[in-house]
């Protein structure tokens, strides 16, 4: 696909800073680091597919592609081991995404729960369930 000049500006600016918070989002999804660098991959292919417009909002622009291309993969490899892979690895998908949306990502509640296609009440409950979880776990 062949960009104009604008669009590469527009990919290359602003799109491509927020790599980072898309990894760390894929990553939080996926708990593997190699999935989640293929998980970031595929999602800034679907972005390069169809570029926002500079009205929309691009945060929740990449959450949702991101989350589109998680769901899109069957399965995923086994999570990693690391103390904080570990950490999360306590709470169940829909805790883990919500966190990422909103404490990651910086999305609000709304705005999280329509990219991750979730209720909004069902998403608050997820977000507190996660933090809950986090804050008491014991670690040795």
């Amino acid at each position: 696909m062949a960009l104009s000049e604008k669009e590469f500006e527009f990919y290359l600016e602003d799109i491509c800073p927020r790599g980072d918070e898309v990894l760390r989002l894929a990553y939080l999804l996926i708990l593997n680091k190699q999935a989640a660098w293929q998980c970031v991959s595929k999602t800034f292919d679907k972005v390069l597919d169809k570029l926002p417009s500079a009205e929309e909002d691009l945060q929740f622009f990449l959450v949702q592609n991101c989350w589109q291309a998680f769901k899109e993969q069957n399965s995923w490899p086994t999570p990693d081991t690391h103390a904080f892979t570990q950490a999360f690895a306590h709470l169940n998908l829909e805790e883990r995404s919500a966190l990422a949306a909103v404490d990651v990502c910086g999305l609000n509640i709304d705005s999280a729960a329509k990219a991750l296609a979730r209720e909004t009440t069902r998403l608050r409950q997820d977000l507190s369930q996660a933090r809950q979880k986090l804050l008491s776990i014991e670690f040795v």
